[in-house]
């Protein structure tokens, strides 16, 4: 019963999940700039967090902030963009992610003969998908802490 909606939101409502951006790719991006790509919608959760599209989102943003010429009729240059947003908060999406991964594995990884490495890899990723919750915790809680000036 997951309710999906698509909906334009304006770019700085947008919250990253991702520390890095790849510079690499953001350059790729940019000399071979498409705008089919960059308006393909970004996928969100209800509560305006990314969790996919970064990149076409930094990109996007970098756009409109270097836009000398100070037209917004592209749409690429738009401060609007398009979404889709899946209607749970972000720490429900990481927790359905994290079950859905462990479900996945058991059910069609069980079959395979797991080496100790294997299984101390998943535990890893259990432990960073676990401290990588924690930290967007603190992050949304430092976030809904500020207040605009």
């Amino acid at each position: 019963n997951l309710l999906i909606e698509k909906k334009d939101k304006n770019i700085y409502d947008l919250k990253p999940t991702i520390k890095n951006i790849k510079k690499n790719k953001i350059e790729r991006m940019r000399k071979n700039i498409k705008p089919s790509k960059l308006v393909k919608p970004i996928i969100i959760s209800n509560d305006n967090f990314i969790i996919d599209g970064h990149h076409r989102w930094y990109l996007r943003k970098n756009l409109i902030e270097t836009n000398t010429n100070g037209l917004n009729t592209n749409e690429i240059y738009n401060e609007n963009i398009k979404t889709v947003i899946i209607d749970y908060d972000i720490k429900t999406i990481l927790s359905k992610l994290k079950k859905f991964k462990i479900k996945y594995n058991k059910d069609y990884l069980s079959d395979t003969v797991l080496d100790i490495s294997k299984i101390q890899q998943g535990k890893n990723l259990i432990s960073n998908i676990k401290r990588d919750i924690g930290l967007l915790e603190s992050n949304y809680n430092t976030i809904n802490k500020m207040k605009l000036v």
